[in-house]
């Protein structure tokens, strides 16, 4: 039997290779299709090209010449010299190459091109040729660049600002990025930070450190806004205001935590000032309101004590007694005219007053602001000058010098006020006199940075909490008002010297004559308006007994209705701050019905709360409380003399208001 049919097996073999070779050539192929990448094949010896068509594709060119001339004519001028560079180092070290360069496209535009490739040698080691890839790279390019232009406009927005950013690795804990602020607000460097993630954490001030450590463990990774103080390598401390929020990945799981710190210190201390000015400005209310009920009595404790002057027998003893009554009246009136002085800011007068009778007057209270551990010495030497500035002022300046020498003295120590009497021998004010007041300590000096920044508003070497930084500049105020200069010797360790220079005044001739002249009454008739009853019923006896006539009134209605009747009235004496309708109403409504009447305006409240009720003092008749029977009648009788009289405005209608004056 004949046997099977044989095939010729090296055959088989061959087609079978060659089915394997295609295939994997078609593989290739659609590999490099679907990444974008063409092949192409350079022949080192006759320097021609060879070209797959994705290279074609990628160029966007139906063709392309086959030798390496073509190739460079489109490669981007500012690249080609680079291009072939590298593949002459590719050649000589035997090493593959990667290089991005920008070729012409076919539709007239620049894109970028990623070729990679390697060369081939023979037997021998000589260089054959070159195959490699090539892929377009544009889009990934512009990203970059894009990205790096990002990056570089964040970075410049970093360093530029005081705030600092950060972001950490949740799961690792590592710092991932600090913005330069770090390095300005906490004083450590951002590599520290790197290095130490704890580094902040580390520098925040004792006291506030547990609060912060517990926030962190009880909010873990979720957002918490803290203010804490930090301390500084410098030791200087500083507020800081930190925010922190999670950032999560595309699950919704927390990956990192960012955050902003800033700088708050200055805030911190505007808030503080602000605190501080509402309490001074409540504590002026207070004082304020405080002062005209005390004021009242002391006139009533003044004129009480005048009228018993008078009425008591020729009894040495039971007179002495009622000038220690009048002394201490008087000493307390000083007292409560220093304290709205250093308590409040007040609308200021300026007066010749004698600069060592004040110095003496002030010395009380100093004695119990300084305290027993702190000696108080004074020389007064200026004789009986005088000086032009508010009283209240005066005072404030002494305390606020006392109060900075004490602070200046933790220990005890010693405080002299010197006054005297000096000439200019050189300037403008030449042969002029001054006084000069000298307010010398024994503290702890000062340095040249304080001493250059002593006299500023809100500068302070105080603690938080301890000082307002606003004493020494009300005094370089006071100062300059009054027309004076101050200046400043210390060193640190012993003690600092203020030395004051105030022009010296002449004695007030007008007023002197106005207190010389008679205050008694020739039977004038005087409207008294006061609510209190003490007052009015002391003020009423001093007045008849200098010999005027007094009609008394509650309340302003009570005064109209009298007003408004036929009895003659020269003079209307009123209070001013009163229940119901004030003095400024009553006067302007008595104005209306007797259009010639004289107005006396007394009061024991500020300057401030007057002008809130419209009445400046400097423009209207004013007799200030606590008054005397003799500043009482004197200021009665200035007013019957005087031509002020207040305008006819802010009374109700009379017609309606109050009956008509009979004819």
């Amino acid at each position: 039997m004949p046997g099977p049919a044989r095939s010729d097996q090296p055959e088989a073999k061959d087609n079978q290779g060659g089915k394997l070779l295609r295939a994997s050539e078609e593989r290739l192929a659609l590999a490099l299709k679907a990444s974008k990448m063409g092949i192409w094949e350079l022949d080192l010896q006759t320097r021609e090209v060879s070209w797959s068509q994705e290279c074609l594709a990628i160029c966007g060119l139906s063709g392309f010449g086959s030798d390496l001339a073509s190739f460079g004519s489109r490669v981007y001028p500012d690249d080609l010299e680079r291009v072939r560079l590298v593949l002459e180092e590719a050649i000589v070290s035997h090493q593959p190459f990667v290089i991005e360069y920008r070729s012409l496209h076919g539709d007239g535009r620049w894109r970028w091109l990623a070729n990679r490739g390697e060369a081939q040698y023979d037997s021998e080691g000589a260089p054959t040729c070159m195959v490699g890839t090539v892929q377009d790279v544009t889009e990934s390019r512009l990203f970059a660049e894009e990205l790096q232009t990002s990056e570089r406009r964040f970075r410049q927005l970093a360093d530029s600002i005081c705030e600092v950013f950060w972001l950490t690795d949740t799961a690792t804990r590592e710092v991932l990025y600090v913005s330069p602020g770090y390095e300005r607000i906490w004083g450590r460097t951002c590599e520290s930070l790197y290095q130490s993630p704890d580094d902040w954490l580390e520098a925040i001030h004792p006291t506030d450190r547990g609060p912060i450590e517990a926030t962190l463990k009880c909010r873990g990774e979720g957002a918490w806004e803290e203010e804490f103080r930090i301390t500084r390598p410098d030791g200087e401390v500083r507020w800081v205001r930190s925010q922190a929020f999670p950032v999560h990945d595309q699950q919704g799981a927390i990956v990192r935590i960012a955050g902003i710190a800033e700088d708050v210190t200055k805030r911190r201390e505007l808030e503080a000032q602000v605190r501080h000015t509402q309490k001074m400005q409540s504590i002026g209310e207070l004082a304020g309101g405080v002062a005209h009920d005390f004021n009242n009595l002391l006139t009533v404790i003044s004129t009480a004590s005048d009228l018993l002057d008078r009425m008591l027998p020729e009894n040495p003893e039971a007179r002495e007694l009622v000038q220690e009554v009048r002394s201490a009246q008087q000493r307390a009136a000083s007292l409560t005219r220093q304290l709205l002085a250093f308590a409040r800011k007040d609308v200021y007068e300026r007066r010749i007053v004698d600069l060592d009778a004040s110095v003496a007057d002030t010395e009380r209270m100093l004695r119990r602001l300084l305290g027993e551990d702190i000696l108080l010495t004074t020389k007064l030497g200026a004789y009986g000058k005088r000086v032009r500035i508010d009283p209240g002022q005066l005072a404030q300046v002494l305390m606020n010098l006392a109060v900075n020498a004490r602070d200046a003295m933790p220990s005890g120590g010693s405080l002299h006020i010197e006054t005297a009497v000096v000439v200019r021998s050189s300037g403008a004010s030449e042969g002029q006199p001054f006084i000069k007041i000298t307010v010398a300590d024994s503290g702890l000096g000062m340095d040249d940075e304080v001493r250059a920044r002593v006299f500023e508003p809100f500068f302070t070497t105080k603690d938080v909490g301890e000082g307002t930084g606003i004493g020494l500049a009300v005094v370089f105020g006071a100062i300059d008002q009054a027309g004076g200069k101050i200046e400043l010797c210390s060193v640190p360790g012993h003690g600092t010297t203020f030395t004051i220079l105030l022009p010296a005044a002449e004695a007030d001739v007008s007023a002197t004559h106005a207190q010389s002249g008679t205050s008694a009454g020739s039977g004038e008739t005087i409207l008294l308006v006061e609510d209190e009853a003490m007052v009015r019923r002391l003020a009423e006896r001093g007045l008849r007994l200098n010999g005027y006539n007094v009609i008394s009134a509650g309340n302003a209605r009570e005064a109209i209705t009298i007003l408004g009747s036929a009895q003659p009235i020269h003079l209307l004496l009123t209070d001013i701050v009163m229940p119901g309708m004030d003095g400024r109403q009553l006067a302007a409504e008595a104005r209306v019905l007797r259009p010639e009447i004289r107005v006396l305006y007394a009061s024991g409240y500020t300057d401030e709360a007057m002008i809130r009720r419209g009445v400046d003092r400097s423009e209207v008749n004013f007799l200030p409380k606590p008054y005397s029977l003799e500043t009482l009648a004197r200021g009665v009788r200035e007013a019957l003399e005087s031509d002020v009289l207040p305008p006819v405005v802010g009374g109700s209608n009379p017609a309606e208001a109050v009956p008509k004056r009979s004819a």
